[in-house]
């Protein structure tokens, strides 16, 4: 909840968070998956979490529970508990088949005859989302549909950490943030000069690193070392009489 607060405390009106995703549904740990939808009926709908949005004025919805009949009554409970509720939402999400997913969207487009995406999105998750297009993850620089629901994907910045998810500091997230909305901008219209410019970094793209290459630690993913950009050498002065 934390971590949730501190980033619509910057001005987000809307998170899209996984809780469980398609490999979840195939895991076959005794009693694993069970344990799952304990948590996440808990963690979501329990007394401390509902008392947390009342509290803080969130609204708080679970989507994808077609997938998950189990948490069907828990997305109920939830809408009712937080409908009155005029900040911010977090929509936890829960899918098992991506497919089965997208199955139930182009129903829902066909039996309403909607045939633009603004009007589907409220359709499908019964409010007005715009499109993520920031995306922070932990782990594995990877996602998929049941990661990022269907429909809420926009373009997407994609920032990954070796963190706990939801173990996120305020110094990080105006790190990212910065990164997001004044570094990685770089399209321009007049594109006059933009490829001479590479002419400057000449070395850093002959030798550029591979984003995404790790190592194994145990049972876990770790990213490998990225050598820094290097620098391209000074041209050497010339003076006149030499």
């Amino acid at each position: 909840m934390n971590c949730l607060d501190l980033i619509f405390q910057h001005g987000v009106r809307d998170i899209v968070t996984a809780l469980l995703i398609s490999n979840h549904s195939q895991e076959i740990t005794r009693g694993y998956v069970e344990h799952l939808v304990t948590w996440v009926a808990q963690g979501t709908a329990g007394p401390e979490a509902l008392a947390d949005y009342q509290q803080r004025g969130w609204r708080a919805r679970l989507i994808g529970v077609d997938s998950w009949p189990a948490l069907v009554p828990v997305a109920e409970r939830l809408r009712a508990a937080t409908a009155g509720h005029t900040g911010p939402t977090v929509w936890f999400s829960v899918v098992s088949d991506v497919e089965q997913e997208w199955t139930r969207i182009l129903r829902i487009a066909v039996e309403q005859q909607i045939f633009a995406r603004e009007a589907l999105i409220q359709a499908v998750y019964g409010a007005d989302i715009t499109p993520a297009t920031l995306y922070l993850g932990a782990g594995k620089p990877q996602f998929d549909q049941s990661i990022v629901p269907p429909l809420l994907s926009g373009k997407l910045e994609c920032y990954w950490r070796q963190h706990l998810g939801y173990d996120l500091d305020e110094r990080t997230l105006r790190t990212i943030l910065y990164d997001y909305a004044y570094v990685r901008p770089t399209w321009q219209a007049d594109k006059t000069g933009r490829a001479e410019q590479a002419l400057k970094y000449r070395q850093a793209w002959e030798d550029p690193p591979v984003v995404g290459l790790g190592v194994r630690l145990g049972p876990f993913w770790y990213p490998a070392p990225i050598p820094p950009v290097p620098a391209t050498p000074p041209e050497p002065e010339h003076s006149e009489g030499q």
